[in-house]
């Protein structure tokens, strides 16, 4: 994970301040997946600078524009988990942060969101299952990464986390 940038923001977790954009696309697939695609990597350049919060306002302030594709509500969802990560929550934390629950229960509503929209995208059922690590959702997190195994068997790190996590399971 790279380290916190230099977000000039506050530090609340949440920032609706953005007002959506209500441009009307011209419907072209074409030009809506480049210019999702730039959305994509310019919210990368973001994580990567450590700008978790810039990265989730854009896709705040640009989900509208995309609410028929599974990638953009999971680069939102992937946006607030890097924000939830990057905060080490621990237990405590999360009893004491009602703004870090509140993020974490808009992440799952995200994915369900993206999953219904195509039940077979697969880094959604993998980033869901992370989020269900996260609060120590065992069972669900077992769920998620299986349904992401049936659909894509070659993913090695999935594997890895789904048989750490089962072992957990088993010693619980």
């Amino acid at each position: 994970m790279a380290p916190r940038g230099n977000d000039e923001e506050d530090d609340s977790w949440t920032d609706n301040s953005d007002e959506i954009d209500d441009e009307e696309d011209d419907g072209e697939d074409e030009e809506e997946g480049a210019e999702i695609e730039a959305l994509i990597a310019q919210s990368e350049e973001m994580a990567e600078r450590g700008e978790q919060r810039k990265a989730l306002r854009l896709w705040r302030k640009n989900i509208d524009r995309f609410a028929d594709e599974p990638v953009a509500f999971y680069q939102m969802a992937l946006a607030i988990f890097r924000l939830i990560e990057e905060a080490s929550a621990t237990e405590e934390m999360w009893e004491a942060d009602a703004d870090l629950v509140g993020m974490y229960e808009e992440a799952i509503g995200i994915l369900e969101e993206a999953l219904t929209m195509d039940d077979e995208h697969v880094d959604s059922w993998n980033l869901l299952g992370a989020l269900l690590e996260l609060r120590e959702n065992h069972e669900e997190a077992i769920v998620a990464w299986e349904r992401s195994l049936e659909l894509n068997p070659d993913q090695k790190v999935v594997r890895e986390d789904l048989k750490r996590v089962k072992k957990i399971v088993e010693e619980e």
